[in-house]
């Protein structure tokens, strides 16, 4: 809870940076959400992971500079692997295959899904478990490792 206390501000300005460009975007392009709840679903789920894999991070590592070093594979390869810079689908089939199950392809496929509808209905609660399983996994090893300081 405490940790969850010092993050809602940050949550909640990423959420609503979010929700005014997507709405931008949209006006702009022209270019409706097909499925605005597999968006939603995706947000949701991705700020989950990002949060719990904050968390995780931080408590593997020792001060604070290993800590920025630490998350520049999540700022910098997670994105590449997902998605996000280059489409899975240009990548040969085994490896855009595999790479389905990076941490955040699930949130990248249920955000894109949300404009092009490319997900059908059974396929979005699967990228939700994926999502929440990879959310459960960063938060476990955040429990079981952060240290919490006495105070004095």
């Amino acid at each position: 809870m405490i940790l969850a206390g010092g993050a809602s501000m940050y949550v909640a300005l990423t959420v609503a940076q979010i929700a005014v460009v997507a709405v931008a975007l949209s006006v702009m392009f022209g270019a409706a959400p097909r499925q605005p709840l597999s968006a939603v679903a995706g947000l949701v789920t991705g700020v989950a992971l990002m949060t719990a894999m904050a968390a995780a991070t931080a408590a593997l590592c020792r001060s604070v500079e290993s800590v920025m070093v630490a998350t520049l594979p999540a700022v910098f390869v997670l994105p590449l692997v997902s998605g996000v810079y280059i489409p899975r689908e240009v990548l040969p089939d085994a490896l855009g295959d595999a790479l389905a199950y990076a941490p955040l392809s699930p949130t990248v496929d249920l955000i894109r899904s949300g404009w092009t509808g490319q997900l059908s209905v059974a396929e979005v609660p699967v990228r939700i478990v994926l999502d929440a399983v990879w959310a459960s996994l960063f938060a476990w090893v955040a429990f079981r490792r952060f240290r919490w300081e006495p105070r004095t």
